[in-house]
């Protein structure tokens, strides 16, 4: 992607079966047979391969017989376009990456269509502006700038010694049967936001009609909002990281550098 703002839109499931045959013929029969719009066009085995597999020439029963090694990757080539990729190494992830000039409608339905027949767990769409402001941590190491990120998913907070949090809340949200239950669905009924919809065993919450809101004061007002109602404190707060902890195997690592300049000075007396 370029260097401009773009929207990062994430649904990750812990279904056992995302590997098999079976499940690859039900998604994408479902995602096949949705919309003209919302369907992807291409399929690669590969980020940046040049195999394609068309979804036009092979149809479901096609691409059931390469999945999931041929379906890792896809897109749209035409309008509305998108790319994305299904990840299956320990949680099974779909991301997709769009521009900032999609229309958010279009957006929401794919979403929709997506945590249903994915089986979703979590998930957000996000713009990368915002994961950076919320999510990632700078220190310089002899003069090189190392980055960190933190908080994004909920496999990674007991690392950092806050237990366990679930990512801060951004435009559109799914939170799963589990999460629900640690929050307490009574909290969701109440909930009031643009739109809260139950889908599957969790629950939608999407804070306002339009994307462009996500960033601003605006929107982290509303955003902050909701969490408030859900409980602060199951959400992932970057004031409460220790940076000792964070950047820990950063200093471990100075530490066994100067030693190692140190005895490189021992050794030339």
């Amino acid at each position: 992607m370029s260097t401009r703002n773009y929207l990062i839109f994430e649904i990750r499931s812990k279904n056992p079966e995302m590997e098999s045959k079976d499940f690859g013929r039900s998604f994408l029969s479902d995602w096949l047979s949705a919309e003209e719009d919302l369907r992807p066009e291409e399929f690669f085995f590969a980020e940046r391969s040049k195999i394609k597999f068309m979804v036009s020439e092979l149809g479901v029963e096609g691409l059931v017989n390469g999945w999931p090694r041929n379906c890792e990757t896809f897109r749209r080539k035409n309008k509305p376009k998108y790319k994305g990729m299904i990840s299956y190494y320990r949680e099974k992830v779909l991301t997709i990456f769009l521009t900032m000039g999609q229309k958010s409608e279009f957006m929401i339905r794919l979403y929709k269509l997506l945590l249903r027949i994915f089986k979703a767990d979590y998930g957000s769409i996000r713009s990368n502006d915002v994961e950076i402001k919320q999510n990632w941590f700078y220190k310089e190491f002899y003069g090189v700038t190392q980055e960190r990120g933190c908080g994004t998913y909920a496999m990674s907070y007991d690392k950092y010694g806050l237990g366990f949090r679930i990512p801060q809340l951004s435009w559109v949200n799914y939170l799963g049967k589990d999460l629900v239950e640690r929050i307490g669905e009574d909290k969701f009924k109440t909930l009031e936001a643009y739109q809260v919809e139950k889908i599957n065993d969790g629950y939608l919450i999407i804070t306002n009609p339009s994307h462009r809101v996500h960033g601003t004061s605006e929107g982290y007002a509303e955003e902050e909002r909701i969490m408030q109602h859900l409980g602060r404190q199951h959400f992932f707060d970057r004031d409460l990281i220790d940076l000792n902890i964070l950047w820990a195997d950063y200093y471990e690592r100075d530490d066994n550098f100067l030693q190692f300049i140190d005895e490189i000075a021992q050794q030339k007396k």
